[in-house]
């Protein structure tokens, strides 16, 4: 992902987390009126590639950062279409104690509190 227009530093800024959510709706509503929700539906929308890699990116991620980079997507997409899918992230997804950021988003997909919701799970 990256932010090559630097906007988006810290996802642990709660204007931030709400201007992505809003991105990613208009992306969403985007590509829909483009090509329509039965083919965008198909699609497998992916979070952040290799989000733990910081080689190509200039965003200081923490790890509640990316829970709320990951909550502001899924919602941005839901609240455009609950068809719409969300995946990810991509990466190289090894035992634990490496690659902590996707380990971290699977306990919160299951049992964590939604930034914007305040449910549990996401």
């Amino acid at each position: 992902m990256g932010s090559p227009s630097r906007r988006f530093t810290n996802f642990e800024d709660k204007q931030q987390v709400f201007e992505w959510k809003e991105l990613v709706s208009l992306l969403a509503r985007r590509y829909i009126g483009r090509y329509g929700l039965s083919h965008v539906s198909k699609w497998n929308f992916e979070t952040w590639n290799e989000p733990d890699h910081h080689d190509f990116d200039n965003v200081s991620m923490t790890m509640q950062g990316f829970l709320n980079y990951y909550d502001a997507c899924s919602e941005g997409l839901r609240a455009v279409s609950p068809a719409l899918r969300l995946g990810g992230p991509g990466d190289s997804f090894h035992p634990w104690p490496r690659s902590p950021l996707c380990w971290a988003l699977l306990g919160h997909c299951h049992n964590g509190t939604n930034f914007f919701t305040g449910e549990l799970g996401v």
